[in-house]
């Protein structure tokens, strides 16, 4: 028991996120922030068919050591009802730029898993000084990363 409670303890050591709905464009998308260290935050941006809760297992270990924002992609989520569909993964930027713009975010270490690896790409090639690192995750378990 005493091992189970200073694990539980210690994997709450973090603020929980703040979560909101946030207009980007033509639809509205479910945004969760945790506020972190200063600095740089890390946007997680989940894989095909799932929702930015695909991150919860890591979050307490990520959140000790930066701030973090995840958010729910077109057709996802909280995104899936009332988003018109997705017409390309330059749509997808599209709506990942207007999203960093309305929160007032100027730069992001990128982290996208499988399909949200393809959206980290491309916004990275698109913006590339709004980006200081990307990082590219078959899973959340291996990550390959480096800096534009």
């Amino acid at each position: 028991m005493r091992r189970i409670k200073g694990r539980l303890q210690a994997a709450r050591e973090y603020e929980p996120p703040s979560q909101y709905m946030v207009r980007v464009g033509d639809h509205d998308t479910l945004v969760r922030d945790y506020k972190g260290p200063r600095g740089t935050p890390i946007l997680l941006i989940h894989a095909l068919s799932m929702d930015g809760y695909m991150f919860n297992k890591i979050m307490p270990q990520l959140a000790r050591s930066a701030a973090l924002l995840l958010y729910d992609l077109r057709g996802h989520g909280r995104c899936a009802r009332g988003a018109p569909l997705v017409q390309s993964l330059e749509h997808l930027v599209e709506d990942l730029i207007l999203l960093l713009d309305t929160l007032g975010i100027p730069k992001v270490d990128i982290y996208g898993a499988s399909y949200g690896g393809a959206v980290a790409q491309y916004f990275t090639i698109a913006h590339q000084t709004r980006v200081r690192s990307l990082c590219l995750m078959a899973n959340i378990f291996h990550c390959a990363s480096f800096s534009p």
